[in-house]
């Protein structure tokens, strides 16, 4: 619920209201996952998507970038969409 009511916040213009939720769910999945993996890159994903919408992409790329790293990894096709989704370039590694 933490993960989906955040993003919701994100995805509708109010990020400011997702920040607490997300760093909150990233720090519960934080106590069952580590970094890296898929359960925790999604919420770390989200949680630098809200923080670059809040004008805070010093927080928030690292962030996105560590998630996008998990997914190709992991093989996902989809793990650009949290960049795309923010309206920005992937950060370069």
């Amino acid at each position: 619920p933490l993960l989906g009511l955040g993003l919701t916040y994100t995805v509708r213009g109010t990020p400011a209201e997702a920040e607490p939720l997300l760093r909150e769910a990233l720090e519960l999945r934080c106590a069952r996952y580590e970094q890296g993996e898929i359960a925790y890159a999604v919420v770390e994903a989200s949680l630098g998507y809200a923080l670059c919408e809040l004008d805070r992409c010093d927080e928030g790329e690292p962030m996105m970038a560590r998630a996008l790293q998990a997914y190709e990894d992991a093989g996902r096709a989809d793990s650009r969409q949290y960049h795309c989704q923010a309206g920005r370039t992937p950060p370069h590694r």
